[in-house]
């Protein structure tokens, strides 16, 4: 590919990079936790609850939280709020060694390759109630006391295992909202509970991920809400143009669509509509196979009367929500 002579400024070719408000904090930290039961806790079954990605997700489909994850029916068993959480909120951090390969001819590494690699979640529960207790001494989560019991008693094995878990960790900032799911889990450190006048009865508690066989993955991240969709801005037109292929058939072709606060490229559920002097409301027309050829769409219509003439327009549907409506292009059937 040759080199461009002339070019233009950055904002001309590229237009804005960045979006700053996709600088997101969390707000407000909650913990969700239960056991790992390996297949009756598999997280791609549809009796989970799962978006369109085919992945459990704590959101509903407008974007807001379920309210079935904490009910004793839920498929593979409850969620369990951890409750309050110390104000530091919760950590999340990838554990990558790396090893390099030298050679003798030169100081400089000649390649790296990974040793090890994991993923950690930490946090450390601010609250005193009976969830927490049984993940201070790694009991199962469940037949889980009642709060205020007035022979409440948690009781360390003599023996611990290691009981595997699920965790979701959730985050909001106003109307957006995005969790990390970790499909499987298990405890590598229990920190240190001071009780004294200064400290609450913490429990600093730290998970590493596994590879959950289900899933198919140590952690996943899930966005949602208002303003998550919103990122992805409108949709952006350029002309379309159309013709006829037949007595009874036509095609229209644009250049595929794009969102103002997305790069290309983006998938879009297209829809065309058309209509004709004698019925001028616009109805769906049936379509064909739609065929793409770099940024240009091509869409077949079928179903149309010979010897008339019709305007049709495109309509383009994203994931996001966002619609948009192409300008109108024009063609007459043959006889």
């Amino acid at each position: 590919m040759a080199l461009q002579a002339n070019g233009v400024e950055w904002s001309a070719a590229y237009g804005n990079s960045y979006n700053p408000l996709g600088i997101r904090k969390a707000l407000i930290t909650n913990v969700l936790i239960r056991d790992y039961k390996q297949g009756l806790t598999n997280l791609t079954n549809d009796a989970a609850g799962l978006n369109t990605a085919g992945y459990f997700t704590p959101y509903a489909t407008d974007g807001l939280y379920r309210t079935d994850l904490l009910s004793p029916t839920f498929d593979g068993g409850q969620w369990f709020d951890v409750g309050s959480l110390k104000d530091d909120g919760v950590k999340i951090t990838p554990d990558v060694q790396v090893e390099s390969v030298k050679i003798a001819q030169a100081r400089r590494a000649q390649r790296f390759d990974i040793s090890e690699e994991n993923d950690e979640i930490m946090w450390t529960c601010r609250e005193s109630n009976p969830v927490v207790d049984a993940l201070r001494f790694d009991l199962p989560l469940s037949g889980i006391a009642d709060v205020g019991g007035s022979s409440y008693v948690s009781v360390k094995g003599a023996e611990s295992d290691l009981i595997e878990r699920q965790v979701v960790a959730l985050a909001e900032d106003g109307d957006q909202r995005f969790a990390y799911i970790f499909p499987r889990v298990s405890r590598k450190k229990v920190g240190a509970t001071q009780l004294n006048r200064k400290d609450p009865d913490d429990l600093e508690l730290t998970y590493g991920a596994l590879i959950c066989p289900y899933v198919d993955a140590p952690v996943y991240i899930v966005r949602d809400g208002v303003s998550w969709r919103a990122l992805a801005g409108n949709v952006v037109w350029g002309a379309i143009s159309s013709t006829n292929t037949g007595a009874t058939s036509g095609s229209v072709t644009f250049t595929r669509p794009a969102l103002t606060g997305d790069p290309q490229p983006n998938t879009f559920t297209y829809t065309v509509q058309r209509k004709t002097v004698a019925a001028p409301t616009f109805v769906n027309a049936t379509i064909g196979t739609i065929t793409t050829s770099g940024q240009t769409v091509t869409i077949p219509i079928t179903g149309l009367t010979a010897s008339t003439a019709y305007t049709v327009q495109v309509t383009a549907t994203h994931a996001s929500g966002a619609v948009g409506v192409s300008s109108t292009a024009a063609f007459t059937t043959t006889a």
